[in-house]
């Protein structure tokens, strides 16, 4: 089980009672408004690590550490080391790792798993979420379980929409030309779309490229994964559609199977949390299409205010030439002197 169950067993216990009904009020109002975290699947992460009970975990790709808070707790109680491989750490994960046991290794994968500690039992992969990187990740960790002779544990990110079938590039310059695939930095994507959308959708505003295509060879998180272990009959791949999907890799005859079994099997491609995420994904495009539009709306009112502002400005200096020139012509009335016309007046 997790480590520490007090909050757990605080919010169940107010979830009893009648006299407390605001409990997921203020839990909503703590967690982290992010879509993607899988942070939030802390009791299931803390579950799988006391199941495998792993002497290293790893994580590939740490972001803002959410998830490396949770495994570095749940591993402290079994005394296991853990590393985040992150070419470009964020400030939350440097901070972790200047104040907890979190060892912080630099470096790009998937040429840094070759630099792991050789027990690397439990890895987490949430790296670059493309075919070349993830198919070369997954092999790489077999092989060196396999040469070291223990069962690995791998828990993929992302094998559900929308980069199970679609590759995504934080630096296509970066992975080997024949497997990038036609991209864009400036499209988005969304459950109502087959196509990319330019500047619209779930996009990346310049952060990483879109592949143009879904499907097909060699594309896609989830098809890397199976093509790694296609001819791997001891293995078992485990689905959990929900934060973007979750996918989990291990042996079939590992000590730690029936344990880890007993928590995923029941998890395992279900049709209620695929249903559920995708309601939660279409809500989700709903919001991005309505904040799109109303960014649209106030863009056409800038430009309509500034149309109107121009022309305002227009109008007033012709006003203020206008008066001049009245004013001219009363002075000259009064002096008898013929008026002298204004600058773009009548002759």
């Amino acid at each position: 089980m997790s480590t520490d169950t007090t909050d757990d067993d605080s919010r169940l216990a107010r979830l009893s009672t009648r006299d407390d009904p605001y409990v997921e009020q203020d839990e909503a109002a703590e967690l982290p408004l992010l879509l993607h975290s899988m942070g939030v699947l802390r009791e299931l992460f803390g579950d799988l690590v006391a199941a495998v009970r792993p002497t290293t975990v790893v994580e590939i790709g740490g972001e803002g550490g959410l998830l490396t808070r949770e495994l570095l707790a749940h591993a402290e109680a079994l005394d296991a080391r853990v590393l985040c491989v992150d070419s470009a750490p964020s400030a939350a994960l440097v901070e972790l790792a200047d104040t907890t046991r979190l060892e912080l290794v630099r470096a790009f994968s998937p040429a840094a798993i070759d630099e792991l500690p050789e027990r690397a039992e439990f890895v987490v992969v949430d790296g670059d979420h493309n075919y070349a990187v993830v198919v070369e990740e997954t092999r790489r960790l077999l092989a060196r379980a396999d040469a070291a002779g223990f069962p690995p544990f791998v828990a993929f990110h992302d094998v559900c929409f929308p980069w199970a079938r679609r590759d995504l590039y934080y630096d296509p310059s970066a992975v080997d030309p024949a497997g990038v695939h036609a991209h864009r930095f400036d499209t988005g994507v969304s459950v109502f779309s087959h196509d990319p959308i330019p500047g619209g959708g779930m996009r990346s505003r310049g952060n990483y490229a879109i592949a143009d295509h879904a499907g097909g060879e060699r594309n896609g998180v989830r098809t890397a994964i199976e093509d790694a272990i296609a001819d791997r009959d001891d293995l078992v791949l485990r689905i959990v559609p929900a934060v973007f999907g979750l996918g989990f890799l291990y042996p079939k005859d590992a000590p730690w199977a029936p344990a880890v079994d007993a928590l995923l099997q029941p998890l395992d491609r279900s049709p209620l949390l695929a249903r559920l995420e995708r309601n939660r994904l279409a809500l989700y495009m709903k919001l991005l299409e309505l904040q799109d539009h109303g960014h649209a709306l106030a863009r056409a009112y800038d430009e309509d205010r500034a149309r109107f502002e121009a022309r305002y400005a227009e109008v007033s200096g012709e006003n203020l030439r206008l008066r001049e020139e009245l004013a001219a012509l009363k002075d000259a009335g009064r002096s008898g002197a013929s008026p002298v016309p204004t600058a773009g007046g009548p002759a």
